[in-house]
C-alpha cells in the first residue's frame, strides 16, 4: 500500500544502544545533525498571549507551527504577485500575516492592536521608516483633546500600532505597558497635535517640545485611499507599476502639493495630473474622476475602498475552492458576497440561509416517501433518495457561486463533506458515494465572529480553508448599493438624498438598539416603504415632512417590535428625538391607517370563533380564503414579520 503523505517518527533506543538497522541509525543520526527551524515570531507571539476568558480570540493558534510557517510562506508569495513586485518585501510579509491570522483576534481591540504592532516590528521596511500615522493620531485626540498619561496608557497599543516599533520595543507582553513605551508615545502625541495646542499638551504629559517637533508623520488616511484605488484599477495601471512604491511616492508628493500656498481648485488640477501619468493613456479611470476632490477634503475615497475590497476576495475565491468570510453582524457580509460573485466571473449567485436546527438530510439530501400510480387509478408508495439543494448545485453542469450564510452556527461534522473541494481533483463525498465536481464549484461560507455565542465553524473544513475578516460596510455604500436604488423614482432628487440621510441616521441609531441589526433590514424598511406609499393618499408631490414622517413609520413598523425590554426608554426617546430634530408632517400617512382598518374588519369572523372552529362551512373556508388571499398580496410585508417584530392580531 501506498502512503505518500505518511509521517513516520523514529523513536531512538534509550543509551548508545543501537536499533540493529544501518539505515534507521543514519536516518537518527541524520534527524540529530539538523538543528530545527526557529518558530515563527508572530507565531510564537500568538502561543503566549493570555487566555481571553469572554472567548473574543482564539485561545491558541488554529495550525501547528510549520503550517503556520507554510501558509504565510504562500500567503506572502500571493500578496508579492498581487504588488506587481518582482521580490519580496516586508510589507508582503505584513499583509500576509494580517490576512492569515490577526484579524482572527478583532474580538478584543487592544490584543488586535498589540498584534499588528508587533508584526510591524518583526518585519520592518528597509531604511526603516520612522514615520508615524498622524491622521490615526489627531482622530484619537479629537475625542481626548487634553490627555493624561494615564489616557496614554489606557489605549496604549491601539495607538502604538500607528508609530514606529522602537516606541514599543520595552513592552513585549500587552500588560503591563513600561512606563517607558508611555513617554515615548506621549512624544509622538505632542508632535501630532496642532501647533498652537503643542507647547501645553507637552506640559501636561511632561514631554521635551524640542523632541517632539523632530518627529516625522506620514498621512494614513491619504496613503490608505492611494492604495484602495491603485489596487482597484489594477488593470488600468502602467505596466511594470509597484503599487507599494508607487503608493509611498504618491503619497509625499501630494502631501506637498496639499501642504502649498495654492487655491483649491490650482491643487485639485495638481492631483489629477499626478495621478493621471500612472494609468494608461494620463487618464484618470471614470470611478476616480471625484478621487482628486476627496483628497482634498482629506476624506476616504470610499468607492475605490469597497472595490478594492471586491477585488481581493474575488481573487481570493478564484483561487481557493471554499473560503470563509467573518465580520460582525451588520456588516453586509451577504451582500458582499453577492458582489464577489459578479466579480469572480459568475453570473448568479444562490444563498443558503443555515442554522442550528439544519440537518444533513435537509442540506445534502436522504430518503423522501413518493408516490407513484401502479394502473387503473391506484397508488404504491416508496422510499427515494431526493437530494437536498447542496447535491443539487454539486450535479450542476453550471453552477452559480453558492453562499452558505451563517455556516458557523450549523451542528459540527454537518458541512465536513465540503472538506473534498479542496482537493484535486475537486469532490464531494456523502454517505458513501462520490460527486465530481468542476473547477467552477466555488463555495463562500459567511458568519459572525468566534466570540458570538454560538458559533463555531465545523473543525474539519476550519483547518483547510482562508478565512478573511470583513468590515461593515461604510454608510456610502449603503447609500448608493442599496438605498438610493430603491426609494420611488418619481421622487426629485434632493427628496432622495433627504431619505436617504434620514435611513442612514436611523439605521445607525438602530445598531445601537439592536446588535444584530444588518443592511438586510434597511432592505426590508424600503420595502415597507413601498407597501405605506402604495396605501396611502399620496398625490406624488411629496413634502420634505411627510418624507421624514414616512421614514420613521417605515423603520418603527419594521424594526421597532424586535427591541428588547431593556431599550424600549431609548427607542421612546430616539422617537422624540427625531421628530424634535426634523420636522414631519403626517398627513401622507392618513391612507394607509384607513387601509389598515379596512384590512382588519375583513379579517373579522362573520360568526363567532367557538362556532366555526365547531364547523367550518366552505362558504366560511371560501372567506377565510379570500381575506388570507387580499393579506398577503395588499399588506405591508412587516405586518406579517413575526419572528422580528411580533405577530400583529387583526382580529
Amino acid at each position: 500500500m501506498d502512503l505518500p503523505k505518511a509521517q513516520v517518527t523514529f523513536m531512538p533506543p534509550p543509551g548508545q544502544q543501537t536499533t540493529g538497522s544501518a539505515l534507521i541509525n543514519a536516518l537518527l543520526n541524520l534527524s540529530d545533525s539538523q538543528p530545527p527551524k526557529p518558530e515563527n515570531p508572530v507565531y510564537s507571539l500568538l502561543m503566549s498571549l493570555p487566555q481571553s476568558y469572554k472567548k473574543r480570540y482564539p485561545d491558541r493558534p488554529p495550525w501547528t507551527g510549520e503550517d503556520f510557517q507554510y501558509r504565510f510562506e504562500q500567503q506572502a508569495g500571493a500578496e508579492r504577485l498581487l504588488d506587481g513586485s518582482p521580490r519580496l518585501l516586508p510589507c508582503h510579509q505584513r499583509r500576509a500575516l494580517h490576512v492569515l491570522l490577526a484579524k482572527a483576534y478583532r474580538g478584543d481591540p487592544e490584543i488586535y492592536s498589540f498584534i499588528k504592532a508587533k508584526i510591524a516590528g518583526y518585519y520592518p521596511d528597509q531604511p526603516t521608516d520612522n514615520r508615524a500615522d498622524r491622521s490615526a493620531l489627531q482622530h484619537w485626540l479629537t475625542y481626548h483633546p487634553t490627555p493624561e498619561l494615564r489616557d496614554i496608557k489606557a489605549d496604549f497599543w491601539m495607538l502604538a500600532r500607528h508609530c514606529p516599533a522602537k516606541v514599543h520595543q520595552g513592552s513585549q507582553d500587552p500588560h503591563p505597558v513600561s512606563h517607558g513605551s508611555v513617554k515615548q508615545l506621549a512624544i509622538y502625541m505632542v508632535a501630532a497635535a496642532p501647533w498652537a495646542q503643542q507647547l501645553t499638551l507637552a506640559q501636561r504629559l511632561g514631554v521635551d517640545l524640542r523632541l517632539a517637533r523632530k518627529k516625522r508623520f506620514f498621512d494614513g488616511n491619504l496613503r490608505s485611499t492611494l492604495k484602495d484605488t491603485l489596487i482597484a484599477h489594477r488593470a488600468s495601471l502602467r505596466q511594470d507599476t509597484i503599487i507599494s512604491q508607487t503608493t509611498g511616492t504618491l503619497e509625499s508628493q501630494i502631501a506637498a502639493i496639499l501642504m502649498g500656498d495654492q487655491t483649491d481648485q490650482q491643487k485639485s488640477q495638481q492631483i489629477r495630473e499626478l495621478l493621471a501619468t500612472h494609468f494608461i493613456d494620463d487618464q484618470l479611470p471614470g470611478p476616480c474622476q471625484d478621487l482628486p476632490d476627496a483628497l482634498l477634503a482629506r476624506q476616504r475615497h470610499h468607492w475605490s475602498r469597497q472595490e478594492r475590497r471586491l477585488v481581493h476576495l474575488a481573487r481570493r475565491v478564484r483561487e481557493h475552492p471554499v473560503v470563509f468570510l467573518q465580520g460582525e453582524a451588520g456588516a453586509g457580509k451577504t451582500f458582499m458576497a453577492r458582489a464577489i460573485a459578479a466579480g469572480a466571473g459568475y453570473p448568479d449567485c444562490q444563498v443558503l440561509q443555515l442554522g442550528p436546527n439544519h440537518t444533513s438530510e435537509a442540506l445534502f439530501g436522504g430518503p423522501q416517501l413518493v408516490s407513484y400510480s401502479v394502473g387503473n387509478g391506484a397508488e404504491d408508495h416508496a422510499t427515494e433518495f431526493c437530494e437536498g439543494p447542496l447535491l443539487l448545485w454539486a450535479l450542476s453542469k453550471d453552477p452559480p457561486l453558492l453562499v452558505l450564510d451563517e455556516a458557523n452556527l450549523v451542528p459540527e461534522g454537518l458541512l465536513a463533506p465540503l472538506v473534498g473541494l479542496t482537493r484535486q481533483p475537486p469532490v464531494l463525498h456523502y454517505q458513501g458515494r462520490e460527486y465530481e465536481l468542476k473547477d467552477r464549484h466555488r463555495i463562500i461560507l459567511t458568519g459572525n465572529p468566534d466570540h458570538y455565542s454560538g458559533r463555531h465553524l465545523d473543525n474539519t473544513l476550519k483547518s483547510r480553508i482562508p478565512t478573511f475578516f470583513y468590515n461593515p460596510l461604510p454608510d456610502s455604500v449603503l447609500a448608493n448599493a442599496i438605498i438610493l436604488p430603491n426609494l420611488p423614482q418619481a421622487w426629485p432628487e434632493h427628496l432622495k438624498q433627504q431619505a436617504r440621510d434620514r435611513l442612514l441616521t436611523l439605521y445607525n441609531q438602530f445598531r445601537e438598539l439592536q446588535d444584530q441589526t444588518t443592511p438586510r433590514d434597511i432592505t426590508d424598511v424600503l420595502a415597507t416603504v413601498r407597501q405605506i406609499l402604495h396605501h396611502c393618499s399620496a398625490t406624488g408631490d411629496d413634502t420634505p415632512g411627510q418624507v421624514n414622517a414616512l421614514i420613521r413609520r417605515a423603520f418603527m413598523d419594521s424594526l421597532a417590535g424586535a427591541v428588547t425590554t431593556e431599550y424600549q426608554q431609548r427607542l421612546r426617546t430616539l422617537n422624540v428625538w427625531y421628530r424634535g430634530q426634523f420636522k414631519e408632517d403626517p398627513s401622507l400617512l392618513a391612507g394607509v391607517d384607513a387601509s389598515f382598518t379596512d384590512l382588519s374588519n375583513d379579517c373579522r369572523p362573520p360568526i363567532p370563533m367557538v362556532t366555526s372552529l365547531r364547523s367550518l362551512s366552505s362558504d366560511w373556508s371560501t372567506t377565510i380564503g379570500k381575506v388570507w388571499t387580499r393579506m398577503t398580496r395588499d399588506a405591508p410585508p412587516c405586518w406579517w414579520k413575526g419572528r422580528r417584530a411580533g405577530a400583529r392580531i387583526l382580529c
